[in-house]
């Protein structure tokens, strides 16, 4: 790469982007592994897993195929996420351990408490839904709760990929570390 001027320069990787989330654990040991030992952080984007994990979206959940990507997602069809209800009752039995924590507060902290490089991204475009995020920060465990907490969610096996199979979203994503 060069600058401006012409002169090549080299910038040492600082940050990675990729999905986590309770539902997607799929970068704990491979993709750690290599940013532990390179120093680098990771941005957890979608750490709510499309908005499923607040816990308001269920079976009767139908999202316009025009306006939302989510429509085309197996994971977001009424069929996976009235199966995947599971993960959310996880989720309120943790959130009411800790006074009355939301589904989605859990979750970010969750999130925060994996590792101390580790920022999660949340989107939303509703104001409240930023004040309950930002309270995740307030939420903590013990080691012996975070091992008890990874346990119970190993457990937990959820249904329908994340990108529809064979789709340019499934292949852009699925053949990186």
């Amino acid at each position: 790469m060069s600058n401006k001027w012409g002169s090549p320069q080299e910038f040492p990787i600082t940050a990675l982007e990729n999905q986590y989330a309770m539902s997607f654990r799929r970068h704990e040991e491979k993709t750690f592994k290599v940013i532990e030992e390179l120093g680098i952080g990771l941005v957890a984007y979608s750490p709510l897993d499309r908005g499923y994990l607040a816990g308001h979206m269920d079976g009767n959940t139908i999202f316009d195929p025009k306006l939302d990507m989510r429509a085309s997602f197996p994971r977001m069809s009424r069929d996976a996420m009235a199966k995947n209800r599971v993960i959310i009752d996880f989720l309120k039995e943790i959130g009411h351990e800790k006074s009355g924590a939301t589904p989605a507060q859990v979750a970010l902290a969750w999130i925060l408490a994996q590792k101390p490089y580790i920022v999660p991204i949340p989107e939303t475009t509703n104001i409240s839904h930023l004040y309950e995020n930002i309270k995740a920060v307030n939420i903590s465990w013990t080691k012996n709760e975070m091992d008890e907490i990874n346990k119970k969610l190993a457990g937990i096996k959820l249904v329908g990929e994340r990108y529809a199979p064979g789709s340019v979203a499934a292949k852009s994503v699925y053949n990186l570390i």
